[in-house]
């Protein structure tokens, strides 16, 4: 009977050990899951070009944070989806990667339009979301918790292009921009800075154009019957490129500036069609600011994809990087930990130091 007794604690010690060690092992595998980023971004629409920036710029973020532990030592994992630049296409895959492939935040977007549309699903699903459109309404009429801007916005940006046209002397300006609220808002500030810093401007004329338009002809013929000193565009992507190579081959840069959002990259595909001595602004630019951390991340990102960064490689480069400090600073990945750590960390980024 002793042996016997004897041989049932021993069975039910082994069976119980055994429990032990895999309790151990999934709770040791739960620590390791990935942190989970979805990314909504443009990859077959007229921004296909600056999408591919952006995939280096987070890809390369992410390999960074990986290198150095991940965070709270977990992977951060990237998921990305197509948004087409459609705000009903950008919700759709936001739906999706948050409730199918149940990613823990989201980045993306170029444009007010899906930026907007994501933002608004954001709040309502209490998902952490940075994006970057420029559209000033998104933190400000329609701001919210959930929203994180990661550029400068429109008002921010209609002063810089004003105050070129300022120093420059010019008087007569013809404004182009894209036909949706985001382009109107910035007509409307600019409009409102030019009044402010040019005593007797005069707006020749205005256009507002369709996304993705092909055809500037009958929009540029306008302009050279106006006869304006500066074309004031906010055209951008692939529009501003088309608009610029037309209106050059055009001659309308034989009597007229230009000045626009742009970053070398957005003109750099056109090459010698693209004529010198335009203006513009942006919000990155490889040798500026001239530091240490810059030159890193320009001579980093050459050396790894062969060519230089453009504005969208340093804004998602900066989303994962600035993401990462606010979930070790929070000591967890739940989202509201995270808005309140996210709203108080600091970046060294490429473009200077950064904080909410």
């Amino acid at each position: 009977m002793k042996k016997r007794s004897l041989l049932i604690w021993l069975m039910a010690i082994l069976l119980v050990v055994p429990a032990f060690v895999m309790m151990g092992g999934e709770s040791e595998g739960a620590e390791k899951k990935p942190i989970k980023i979805g990314v909504v971004t443009s990859k077959s629409s007229f921004l296909a070009y600056h999408g591919k920036y952006a995939e280096w710029g987070y890809n390369m973020a992410a390999e960074e944070v990986n290198s150095e532990g991940g965070v709270l030592g977990r992977p951060v994992e990237l998921i990305w989806r197509d948004e087409q630049a459609k705000p009903d296409v950008a919700v759709r895959e936001a739906r999706d990667l948050v409730f199918g492939e149940k990613v823990d935040y989201l980045i993306g977007c170029f444009i007010t339009s899906t930026t907007n549309a994501v933002s608004t699903f954001a709040k309502e699903n209490k998902v952490l979301f940075m994006g970057s459109g420029v559209g000033v309404a998104l933190t400000e009429e329609d701001g919210h918790r959930y929203f994180f801007r990661l550029s400068a916005n429109s008002t921010m940006m209609a002063k810089a292009m004003s105050m070129l046209v300022q120093r420059k002397g010019y008087k007569k300006v013809w404004i182009i921009a894209p036909d949706y609220a985001f382009g109107h808002q910035w007509v409307n500030d600019g409009k409102v800075f030019l009044k402010e810093l040019i005593p007797g401007v005069q707006l020749a004329g205005e256009n507002f154009t369709p996304l993705g338009e092909k055809d500037f002809g009958p929009y540029i013929a306008d302009m050279s019957r106006g006869k304006p000193d500066v074309v004031f565009s906010v055209l951008f992507g692939r529009d501003q490129g088309s608009f610029v190579k037309q209106a050059n081959s055009f001659g309308l840069f034989k009597n007229t500036q230009y000045v626009g959002d742009f970053g070398p990259e957005s003109l750099r595909p056109y090459g010698l069609e693209v004529p010198e001595g335009l203006l513009g602004m942006s919000y990155y630019e490889v040798q500026i600011p001239k530091i240490q951390e810059n030159k890193r991340f320009s001579d980093k990102f050459k050396a790894k994809y062969g060519d230089w960064p453009s504005r969208e490689a340093m804004h998602y480069y900066n989303a994962v990087h600035l993401l990462a400090l606010a979930i070790k600073a929070a000591g967890k990945t739940d989202t509201e930990a995270v808005i309140d750590a996210l709203e108080k960390v600091r970046y060294k980024s490429p473009s200077g130091e950064l904080w909410y």
